[in-house]
Order: C-alpha cells, then structure tokens, then sequence
C-alpha cells in the first residue's frame, strides 16, 4: 500500500508532467511499482501454494515479475542513453530551431548547431551564427532576438552562439617559412 501512495506522489500530485517525464523520477517510479507487484505476486504465490500445494507458482510468478522490471526498465535506459549520448530532445527538431534562428534580421546562414539535454527540462544549444556585416550594437540586438525567441518558442535558456561576419574565414593566409 505505501509503495502505491509513493507511486502516487512520483507521477501524480503535486509533481505534475515535467517531472513524470524526468528520467530519475520514473526509474524511481519503476522501483516502487516493481516492489508492489513483487508483493502482490508473493502473496499470490503463497495463496495458491497453500490451497492447492502447487510449488511451482513461485518460480512462474518470480519470472513474471522479473520480466515486467527488464520491460519496464529499457524505457529509462534508453532515454538515460540518449542523454548521456547528447542527443537532440525527441520533442525538438533541429531543422525549426535553425529555421526560426535564420528568420532573425541580420542573420545569413547557421552552422555547428547543436543541442541537447543536461537532464530532461534542460535544453542546451550551442551554434555559430554567420551575420551580415554590422556594427557591435545591431549584433547585440542580434543576439537578445535570438536568445528570447529560443528560450519562448523552445523552452531553451542555456546558450552559447558564436557570431561571425559574413567575410570571416573567406581569405586564406600563407605564414613565411623560415
């Protein structure tokens, strides 16, 4: 009964979806769940084997409850690989942001964009943004357009943009031998 109130108060409650999609939060989820269909199993078990002698419901319900956790857990292990790994966040598309952050006046084209969770709820980008040729003032104004419409229309509020000008990296300079 406690690990269904616990179970409750994971998901449900005050904790609301940001944290039911957590990674932490349903691995812990997982955990309570398991152990209570681990003692409704075991209780099961024991009433069949004290009313009919049938041992074997032990092993068949432990195996059941084994396969629910392995099915349960592969969820959590691949959302924690995706993580660890720096992939972009499923409900993201790479191709919107970048879109979005070309619509900004001044900005020509974008490259190294990159973006991916810290911890689900905390979206990372880093990019190199090419801006046409303009005074440090105008791409101030650049970068506070960028940041704001990437944190509102994408809930992302940790960035590192790089700017470069629109000639930068266009002429190639040869160093003397000596």
């Amino acid at each position: 009964m406690i690990n269904l109130i616990v179970a409750f108060i994971l998901i449900g409650g005050e904790h609301g979806k940001h944290e039911a999609e957590d990674v932490n939060v349903r691995s812990a989820f997982l955990h309570v769940m398991g152990d209570a269909i681990s003692s409704v199993g075991v209780i099961a078990a024991a009433i069949i084997i004290s009313r009919t002698g049938w041992t074997l419901a032990d092993p068949i319900v432990s195996i059941f409850i084994g396969f629910i956790i392995i099915a349960g857990s592969f969820s959590v292990i691949r959302d924690s690989i995706h993580i660890i790994m720096e992939g972009v966040p499923k409900s993201i598309k790479a191709v919107d942001i970048s879109n979005t952050m070309k619509s900004v006046p001044g900005v020509m084209d974008i490259h190294d964009l990159h973006i991916w969770n810290i911890c689900p709820g905390h979206t990372v980008l880093s990019a190199h943004i090419v801006l046409a040729d303009q005074s440090l003032n105008e791409a101030q104004k650049v970068m506070d357009m960028l940041k704001e419409l990437l944190e509102r229309d994408f809930g992302i509020s940790h960035t590192t943009i790089q700017f470069e000008c629109k000639h930068c990296g266009q002429k190639v300079v040869v160093c003397p031998t000596i």
